[in-house]
């Protein structure tokens, strides 16, 4: 039963809501157990739904949190200065955030 919560492609990561992903869920559930199950929040089908929505929808946001942390057009803090470091250009000695992400992007 695969439901995809995330899209990767050239401009990023972007993620599903918990609706889009719910309304999937409900598709791939009535299609296995047929249209007669009841899938309203306050059935045990729907609230087991619901739980797999959230989960989808965390995983997803942790996805694309990591992954912001992994870029430096928006990493900020020890995850800028570990980019950095990855980079091989030195610690930034003070620097704020906006002006050491502005030296690793001229070392592009």
């Amino acid at each position: 039963m695969a439901v995809s919560a995330l899209t990767i492609d050239g401009s990023g990561i972007s993620i599903k809501s918990f609706r889009e992903i719910r309304e999937a869920l409900v598709e791939k559930f009535t299609e296995i157990f047929g249209k007669d199950i009841d899938l309203s929040p306050s059935s045990p089908d729907g609230q087991l739904l619901d739980l797999f929505a959230y989960s989808y929808s965390d995983v997803a946001e942790a996805i694309q949190g990591a992954a912001s942390a992994l870029d430096v057009s928006s990493a900020e803090g020890t995850f800028l200065d570990s980019l950095g470091c990855l980079m091989g250009i030195s610690r930034r000695d003070g620097e704020s955030d906006e002006v050491y992400r502005s030296r690793l992007h001229s070392a592009d």
